[in-house]
């Protein structure tokens, strides 16, 4: 009876250690990239600030399910991925990359972002590109058909190369919760 208890025991400290969290809070200690200015027309370096947080949590069928999961599409397209970042603090983020915690190792492919995560020494980046290359493109295209530009933008389907997104490489440190 005492070792069936033991064993019973051992199984269930097994079980629950190798299962860890299922999600970490992870919070940006240092941010550094180029910002746009529009005044001067140029991009230079920029300290940004530190106060945005990333939640990486474990996947879900919801998360997979093409009625619950807002998302499901994005995840079909990562069929492998068990993880995945998102902004902490929002209503229904969406992705910014998705992971896979295989037993060899923790790799995440872009969504929107860049995101690396190393799960024994909870470190993790965010990198986020493409600002710089997507405001040319833009301006180019305002240049060339300045007529269809006007009616996208009025849609809200072409960014104000004025107003280009930062690029940005994010550190920090993950705890469980």
């Amino acid at each position: 009876m005492s070792r069936a208890i033991i064993v019973a025991a051992f199984c269930l400290f097994a079980t629950s250690a190798s299962a860890g969290p299922n999600q970490y809070l992870c919070v940006v200690e240092q941010s550094a990239g180029l910002h746009y200015n529009k005044q001067t027309n140029t991009w230079g370096p920029q300290v940004f600030g530190i106060n945005r947080k990333y939640v990486l949590r474990r996947l879900t069928v919801d998360d997979r399910d093409s009625k619950k999961g807002k998302w499901w599409a994005l995840f079909k397209t990562h069929e492998k991925a068990n993880w995945a970042f998102f902004e902490f603090g929002k209503d229904n983020p969406m992705p910014l990359a998705a992971c896979i915690d295989s037993e060899y190792s923790f790799a995440c492919q872009r969504i929107i972002h860049y995101s690396d995560f190393d799960p024994e020494t909870l470190r993790f980046e965010v990198a986020y590109d493409g600002g710089y290359v997507g405001q040319g493109y833009w301006e180019k295209f305002a240049e060339k058909d300045p007529e269809t530009f006007k009616k996208l933008r009025a849609l809200g389907q072409a960014p104000d190369p004025d107003r280009a997104d930062d690029l940005f490489v994010e550190i920090g440190k993950c705890s469980a919760f």
